[in-house]
């Protein structure tokens, strides 16, 4: 499993905002895949099932995360395209972590240490979360192949093996039957050879307000198993303000100005 706190980090937000999937058998997957039409063809039926034909504007999600011990923790996610983003993730006994980016700026805001600003990877990462269509985006990827068919859940899905610019991997497993994603497995470049990854499981998928959703993901990392739940989904116009750069942060900001 992943060991790095950072990597942690990361498949925490993917539970967050969005990612999804299952664990899956292992499939042979190749060093360096070619992209061939038949992987296209099975992300192309995947979006064709659940990316609306018109984007909408807003987004606002809530949804609980709980390992199975202790409270849950309660996350919220407004968005508004084409990239403003902000999320509460309010953990019981330690307050709620602040995160949004404007357009131009991204922030985070946690209780006891403060204001930070997010940059570089941290900040690609975070912005991400708040894609609202489907994680299989082709032109996330250098190199992309199916891989042939495997069995999860009791499912039969296509494999499709795609490795991204700067060397991450991942195995995405679509149902043959309905074509939505069923799971994924997520390497970060540079992991050990035993390291299996990040496993996710995609379940529930109910319409809601117009988009197709799945309101149960499971996700095992480190050792760990999580378990986000949709308690509410909808495209009802945000207030522009909620995206308003905190004052400390424009603060902190002023102060880096030569």
């Amino acid at each position: 499993m992943l060991h790095s706190a950072r990597l942690l980090r990361v498949a925490l937000l993917g539970i967050v905002y969005g990612a999804a999937g299952a664990a899956a058998q292992s499939v042979n997957q190749p060093t360096r895949p070619a992209i061939d039409p038949v992987a296209i063809a099975i992300f192309e039926r995947h979006l064709a099932a659940t990316v609306p034909s018109k984007p909408f504007k807003y987004t606002h999600l809530v949804a609980e995360m709980s390992s199975g011990n202790g409270p849950a923790t309660r996350l919220e996610r407004f968005s508004m395209r084409p990239d403003k983003l902000v999320t509460h993730t309010t953990i019981p006994g330690f307050g709620t972590i602040r995160t949004g980016f404007d357009g131009k700026i991204g922030w985070s805001l946690v209780p006891r240490t403060g204001a930070t600003l997010l940059e570089g990877d941290q900040l690609t990462q975070f912005r991400a979360t708040g894609d609202n269509t489907s994680k299989l985006a082709i032109g996330n990827f250098v190199a992309l192949a199916s891989v042939g068919r495997d069995t999860l859940d009791g499912r039969v899905v296509d494999a499709v093996f795609g490795v991204s610019a700067n060397g991450d991997s991942v195995t995405y497993y679509v149902d043959i039957e309905s074509g939505l994603l069923a799971g994924l497995r997520a390497r970060r470049a540079g992991g050990q050879v035993a390291d299996t990854g990040t496993v996710m499981l995609f379940a529930d998928y109910e319409r809601l307000s117009g988009s197709l959703v799945a309101t149960r993901i499971t996700t095992r990392v480190s050792g760990r198993e999580l378990v986000l739940r949709t308690i509410q989904f909808d495209h009802d116009a945000i207030d522009a303000a909620i995206f308003t750069v905190p004052k400390v942060v424009q603060a902190m900001l002023k102060r880096r100005q030569p």
